[in-house]
């Protein structure tokens, strides 16, 4: 029985957290009448079973690794394939980066089909969600991967060439260290340039010959500020120097915010490009 299930069956994954049974159901139901269609949940991703009345479908997801669901690339494989089989699969990857922020795999699948990429998938940040910088591409063998490596495409921005992992993980750290060193230094200003006079407190009446007042009069605890006379205390006012340097402190703290979110990207990407190859050591 199981296997009979398993001959009418694809198993899908890195389907995105935000898609549903029903899109993804809707998806397949262009290559066959689906009977069942289950998610589960693994990491920040679902995998899914999905099932057709008969086995017809399943033969040409033999050379189909993947499918567009709402411009989302998905990954499909037949549910009978043996571990091998599966691991075939991934074995053969290239990574494109410096791809446009916030795109689809969809829009990428003009590039993918000119280097002979038979799937594709960028992949989603773990914190914010949103696509990364780059996408991986995997092919058939050894051959089609090294003759898209020697290949220039264009998207939009300029010319992007295919290169390996490792090669993608070297670049992207030269570019964030000459990011951090071209990054100019922070300068505070003090809109509070003039030095407060440390007067003792007078009533608005006295004389020019007014007495000295005692010691523990003119003294004012540390933090409290003095306060004078409406005639003597002009009222405060913002200068344009102060909202300059205001607005430069600003500017500032978002270049550091944004900063730290690359950064937060990149470990996170580290961490994913790890566990991508930790599950392809137990897989072999």
């Amino acid at each position: 029985m199981k296997r009979n299930v398993e001959a009418k069956s694809l198993f899908v994954t890195d389907i995105p957290l935000f898609l549903t049974e029903t899109q993804v159901h809707s998806a397949f139901s262009r290559y066959g009448s689906v009977v069942r269609c289950k998610f589960s949940l693994r990491k920040h991703y679902y995998t899914a079973m999905v099932q057709f009345s008969t086995d017809d479908p399943i033969a040409q997801f033999d050379d189909t690794w993947a499918i567009l669901c709402l411009g989302n690339s998905l990954r499909v494989c037949p549910a009978h394939y043996s571990k091998a089989q599966r691991d075939a699969r991934r074995q053969y990857v290239a990574v494109l980066a410096g791809i446009p922020k916030n795109i689809k795999e969809a829009d990428l699948t003009d590039i993918a089909n000119q280097v002979s990429a038979k799937a594709i998938n960028i992949p989603l940040s773990f914190t914010s969600y949103k696509p990364k910088p780059y996408v991986y591409m995997n092919f058939f063998s050894q051959e089609t991967l090294d003759a898209a490596k020697e290949l220039t495409v264009s998207f939009r921005t300029g010319p992007q060439r295919g290169r390996t992992s490792d090669q993608s993980r070297r670049s992207s750290s030269r570019s964030r260290s000459r990011s951090r060193n071209a990054r100019p230094n922070s300068h505070r200003t003090d809109p509070n340039n003039g030095a407060r006079q440390n007067t003792p407190r007078t009533p608005a009446s006295a004389s020019s010959s007014r007495p000295v007042q005692p010691l523990n009069q003119q003294s004012q605890p540390i933090g409290r500020p003095i306060v004078t006379s409406q005639t003597q205390q002009p009222a405060p006012t913002i200068t344009p120097e102060d909202v300059t340097a205001l607005r430069q402190q600003i500017l500032e703290l978002s270049k550091t915010i944004r900063s730290m979110d690359e950064r937060i990207d990149w470990f996170s990407a580290q961490l994913e490009s790890h566990e991508y190859r930790i599950v392809e050591l137990e897989n072999t």
